[in-house]
């Protein structure tokens, strides 16, 4: 029930930091080759196009030089891996803003 308050203020917070709840539905959405897309089908299939192609790379080829490194690194015990608090996020998400 906390894990759901959390993720629920986080929400509310980052919305608030975003400014408008409204998202733009009528934007222009262009095709691969540049012209626009004129119906809700189109825009959905050039969605699923975009992702398909985003997500879906051939395998690589693992890399012995990046295995070496990885071997003699040493943790950055100044990285903190606990759950960010509200306030992190809301900080983080500011100074993207001012970017």
């Amino acid at each position: 029930m906390v894990r759901v308050r959390i993720r629920a203020s986080v929400w509310v917070g980052s919305t608030r930091l975003r400014g408008s709840t409204r998202s733009n539905a009528n934007s222009s959405v262009a095709r691969s080759d540049g012209s626009l897309c004129n119906t809700p089908a189109e825009i959905t299939e050039r969605w699923r196009e975009h992702y398909q192609n985003t997500l879906n790379h051939p395998n690589v080829t693992p890399s012995a030089d990046l295995d070496d490194f990885a071997d003699f690194a040493t943790p950055d015990v100044t990285v903190s891996e606990d759950v960010p608090t509200l306030h992190e996020v809301t900080r983080a998400i500011r100074r993207l803003k001012n970017d």
